[in-house]
């Protein structure tokens, strides 16, 4: 079992090293380059080497919209936070960039924000069972309306492949939020038409 690490910091050394390497393979293993030189490594990690974000531009977060499959526009602002509105099938939703890094254009958080429920009169409100579902919470408005919403944190660092894939299940929570409001609601009806009050 051989082990040798090496410094290359220059030309002249990564020749060295290669110089090295061939005698190795050349008089140790035999190889005559007969056949195509294959060489499996494996360092024992289970992460990968990636390039990772830990803020973005509202730019950056359009760019990363724009390859998960969404419409994304960024409106004017209305103060200090930008707001980008996503289109995905019928999914509509809203993006608020937050946790604002000190000069102003870089920002370390984004809140997905989606309707599922509009106003209107005689709504069920929206029991505490039901206020988690999948990865989103419900928020619900004075005026009956309810928002599923779920913040994605760069803190520490992540792909874009991360960031990506998270925007491209948010329409399926999305959904699921929805599903879960009108099961709620059938069960409501259910129960004031069964004449069990209680149960509402």
């Amino acid at each position: 079992n051989f082990r040798k690490e090496v410094a290359i910091r220059s030309a002249a050394e990564a020749e060295q090293v290669a110089r090295e390497t061939l005698w190795v393979l050349f008089h140790v293993f035999g190889y005559r380059g007969d056949a195509p030189l294959v060489i499996n490594s494996h360092r024992g990690e289970r992460a990968r080497q990636a390039a990772v974000h830990d803020r973005l531009t509202p730019e950056d977060f359009l760019k990363l919209a724009l390859a998960a499959g969404f419409q994304a526009w960024q409106l004017p602002a209305e103060g200090e936070t930008p707001l980008i509105t996503l289109a995905h099938g019928r999914c509509r939703s809203v993006a608020l960039l937050g946790a604002r890094v000190r000069d102003g254009s870089l920002f370390g958080s984004v809140l997905l924000r989606a309707m599922v429920r509009r106003p209107g009169p005689g709504l069920s409100r929206v029991d505490r069972a039901r206020r988690q579902v999948v990865s989103a919470s419900l928020i619900e408005g004075d005026d009956g309306a309810v928002w599923a919403q779920t913040e994605l944190v760069f803190r520490g660092g992540v792909s874009s492949e991360w960031i990506i894939e998270s925007l491209g299940r948010w329409p399926a929570i999305v959904r699921e939020c929805e599903r879960a409001l009108r099961v709620r609601a059938r069960a409501r009806t259910r129960a004031l038409r069964g004449g069990d009050p209680s149960r509402v």
